[in-house]
C-alpha cells in the first residue's frame, strides 16, 4: 500500500489526538474530514487501502447514537439469536477456554490484582447491604460443589490452623455464656450426631481402631429394624444407644462392623461382655426384662 509521506498538520489535531513523530502516514476522514494518522482508523477489506472511511472515534460516536435510537430491537435481537445459537456458542466457548485456559486465566489474575483493593472493599459493601441474598447464595454453591468447599476448608484450615485455634480459644473466653448457650441449643437439634462425636472420641482415647458416620449409624439402625439387637425392644431416635458387639476393654473395634443398636438397659448390663456371653446371661435371667427375649441368633464375632 502506497501511502504519501509528509508532516502531519498541527491544525488537523482539534480531536483530541496527540502525534509526537515529525512524519506519519496519513488518511482524510470522510466524516469529520480531518486528516489523521492510519492507526486511527478501523480496517475495511472492501476499500482499496483496506481501511474504514471513518476514523475510530466518528464510527464509534455514530455507533453509541445508533444504539441508543434503537436500543429495545437491538437488545431483542441479541437476544433472540443467542438462543438461538447458544447450544453452538457454549461448545465454541468451552473450545476456545480448552486452548486458551492459562491465558484467560493469566489475563483475569492479572487484572483481578490490579484492582484488588477496590474490588474487596466493593464487595464487603455489597454484602452488607444484602446479607440474605449473599448468604442464599453461598448456600446454594455449597450444596452444589460440597468436595470442592470441603477441600478448600481443609486445605485453609491446615495452612492457618494455629491462628485460627488462637482466634476461636479467644472468642470463646470473651464469650462464654454464648458459646455454652449455642452448644447447648446445637446438641438438642443433633442429637444422633452428638451420641457419634462422643462414641468416635471415646474410642479414640481408648485406643480402639475405626470410627463412623451419622450415616453409617442410622443404615445401621434401618437394617436391625430399629430394634434392641439384643431384647427386641423397639428404639426411637432417643432411646436408641450404640453397643459395642465385641467390647472396647476385651480388643472390639469402632468400625460400624461392630456397632449394633442396643437400649440402654441392656446396653448398661451388658457391660464388658461379648454379645454371646450377654445373650447366654440373658437366657438365664427372663425375668430381669419385661421384654420377650429376642430368639434371633448370634453371629459369631471375630
Amino acid at each position: 500500500m502506497d501511502v504519501p509521506m509528509r508532516a502531519y498538520p498541527l491544525c488537523n489535531l482539534t480531536r483530541g489526538y496527540a502525534v509526537n513523530l515529525p512524519s506519519v502516514p496519513h488518511k482524510l476522514c470522510s466524516k469529520c474530514t480531518n486528516t489523521l494518522p492510519l492507526a486511527l482508523f478501523g480496517s475495511n477489506k472492501s476499500n482499496k487501502d483496506g481501511l474504514a472511511a471513518w476514523c475510530k472515534r466518528c464510527k464509534r460516536d455514530y455507533d453509541a447514537a445508533y444504539f441508543e435510537q434503537n436500543r429495545e430491537r437491538i437488545l431483542s435481537s441479541q437476544a433472540t439469536k443467542y438462543q438461538r445459537d447458544k447450544g453452538k456458542r457454549q461448545s465454541r466457548d468451552k473450545d476456545y477456554y480448552k486452548r486458551n485456559g492459562e491465558k484467560i486465566r493469566s489475563r483475569v489474575r492479572s487484572r483481578y490484582h490490579a484492582k484488588a483493593a477496590d474490588l474487596l472493599i466493593a464487595r464487603k459493601q455489597q454484602r452488607q447491604e444484602n446479607p440474605k441474598k449473599y448468604r442464599a447464595d453461598d448456600k446454594r454453591r455449597r450444596m452444589e460443589n460440597p468436595e470442592k468447599y470441603r477441600a478448600r476448608s481443609r486445605n485453609y484450615y491446615l495452612k492457618n490452623a494455629d491462628e485460627l485455634c488462637r482466634k476461636t480459644s479467644l472468642y470463646q473466653q470473651k464469650n462464654k455464656a454464648k458459646v455454652n448457650q449455642y452448644k447447648s441449643a446445637w446438641a438438642k437439634r443433633n442429637r444422633d450426631r452428638v451420641r457419634v462425636i462422643l462414641t468416635n472420641n471415646r474410642a479414640r482415647r481408648r485406643g480402639a481402631k475405626g470410627k463412623f458416620t451419622k450415616a453409617q449409624l442410622t443404615a445401621k439402625y434401618s437394617f436391625h429394624g430399629w430394634m434392641c439387637y439384643l431384647c427386641g425392644i423397639g428404639l426411637t431416635s432417643e432411646t436408641v444407644q450404640p453397643d459395642h458387639r465385641k467390647p472396647i476393654s476385651r480388643g472390639g473395634t469402632n468400625w460400624i462392623a461392630n456397632i449394633a443398636p442396643s437400649c440402654a438397659r441392656c446396653n448398661r448390663r451388658k457391660n464388658g461382655r461379648t454379645e454371646i456371653e450377654y445373650r447366654k446371661w440373658l437366657a438365664e435371667n427372663k425375668d430381669v426384662l419385661p421384654a420377650i427375649v429376642s430368639e434371633r441368633t448370634c453371629p459369631q464375632m471375630s
